[in-house]
């Protein structure tokens, strides 16, 4: 039976008609005993308490209630300051915005907690999800990365998932025909979540479009948005409602939210490996760097490995616990040629970098600058006992890098980025956090 989440980009703080998108989507909802996810811009919540928007916030109460970032468009945006060759600098100022966007939803919209955000457009970091992350908002609700038929995966150390299908289309003559028509397909899938951006239902243009295509206007001096046709409107939520009961009736598919996946999953979070099981994952990984499956089906990713077997190495306690432990942030070295170390040398160079919280994209080991492939397959002999390590040039990052959501990633030149902004370093980022991927 496939899980179907919807989810609701809830963005627009500059037309007050999108508000109407957001009351009748969660009425709707609610009449049909169903429950969405909002994903509200931070300043989207700040203008609805200036407004006093009080009948969309009781509309809201029944429904879950995510992040959609702080200003959304607005420039610098997460992705364009993530930019910065400095990744801490970045990160730190990621955390201080989003932290008082988190605030600020949370007390207008009467929660505790966040459990899942989404992105604005492409603006996608390394920086952002991990920082999600320690805001306490564990699930990436629209990865670029998923395993097939809505099943996510851990990347960044968010348990990612993927929006699906929107469904704006359902303002057209005879989508919801073709709709049903797929419902047999979609029940296949593990997961499904159904999309759609409110103020695109009543508005025909996106009001960062009309206002922050490449640049801010001036603050407050806004340019609304042309309204949608009326027709289009109103055909929209008479289909809404009736897909939803084609969803209810057919059978395959259980409705849930973000939060109920976490609660799901988060034991996923607290595992464990002792040295005789570390060993022979490592040994896998040395062969072929990927996630690694244990033989009580617990998986680790290549980056938690690297750092088991730092802390073994380290004389840390056994069992080593599991924790976020990220990919490089810095640029990977790799040896150009066969070298032989000293085991000694290994264990004092995993010594300096003990404990793990990035895995490091380059180690010094004597003359030798190593990769963080290199140092895993040299910590790997080690613990198998060896007293000389020979290495040979091999993979510095893991196989997942290949994916094409990963290797042809590109987030400059596409939706409202300035057309000078280049995203060299995000995009290598992304990449190099392949080091964290596995599955969920």
């Amino acid at each position: 039976m496939a899980k179907v989440i919807f989810s609701f980009d809830t963005e627009d703080y500059i037309n007050p008609q999108a508000e109407e998108a957001v009351l009748r989507l969660a009425h709707t909802l609610e009449g049909e005993g169903v429950r969405g996810c909002f994903c509200v811009v931070g300043e989207v919540a700040a203008t609805w308490r200036r407004r006093g928007s009080n009948q969309v916030l009781e509309a809201l109460r029944p429904h879950e209630i995510a992040s959609h970032t702080w200003r959304h468009s607005w420039h610098p945006n997460i992705v364009e300051y993530s930019e910065d060759p400095d990744w801490h600098r970045s990160l730190a100022r990621f955390l201080r915005e989003e932290r008082y966007s988190c605030d600020l939803i949370m007390d207008v919209c009467g929660r505790d907690r966040l459990w899942a955000f989404v992105k604005p457009g492409n603006s996608l970091s390394a920086q952002a999800i991990y920082g999600y992350t320690l805001l306490g908002s564990p699930i990436f609700g629209d990865s670029f990365l998923e395993l097939g038929k809505g099943r996510g995966l851990w990347f960044c150390n968010a348990l990612n998932l993927s929006y699906s299908v929107s469904v704006e289309p359902l303002r057209e003559r005879g989508a919801l025909s073709s709709y049903q028509q797929r419902l047999d397909e979609w029940a296949e899938r593990e997961r499904i979540t159904f999309y759609a951006h409110p103020c695109n239902l009543v508005l025909a243009k996106f009001w960062d479009t009309v206002n922050m295509a490449h640049e801010n206007r001036p603050w407050g001096d806004w340019l609304p948005s042309p309204p949608r046709p009326r027709e289009e409107v109103e055909r929209f939520f008479a289909s809404f409602r009736e897909f939803i009961r084609l969803l209810k009736a057919h059978g395959g598919f259980e409705f849930e939210t973000y939060e109920e996946v976490w609660r799901r999953y988060q034991g996923e979070i607290h595992r464990s490996l002792t040295l005789p099981r570390l060993v022979p994952l490592l040994q896998k990984a040395a062969q072929k760097l990927t996630w690694q499956t244990a033989e009580e089906g617990e998986t680790f990713s290549p980056a938690e490995l690297f750092a088991a077997a730092v802390d073994f190495l380290s004389g840390r306690q056994d069992p080593w616990g599991a924790w976020g432990v990220m990919g490089p942030i810095e640029e990977l070295a790799s040896i150009k040629d066969p070298i032989t170390l000293p085991a000694k040398d290994v264990r004092k160079a995993a010594e300096a970098l003990a404990p793990i919280t990035y895995v490091p994209g380059q180690v010094q080991i004597g003359r030798a600058l190593l990769g963080p492939g290199d140092m895993l397959r040299a910590m790997t002999q080690v613990l198998a006992g060896r007293e000389r390590v020979n290495l040979s040039p091999g993979p510095q990052l893991p196989e997942a890098a290949a994916w094409p959501q990963l290797a042809q990633f590109v987030t400059s030149g596409q939706w409202c980025h300035p057309p000078e902004w280049t995203s060299e370093l995000v995009d290598k980022r992304l990449r190099w956090q392949s080091w964290t991927i596995r599955p969920a």
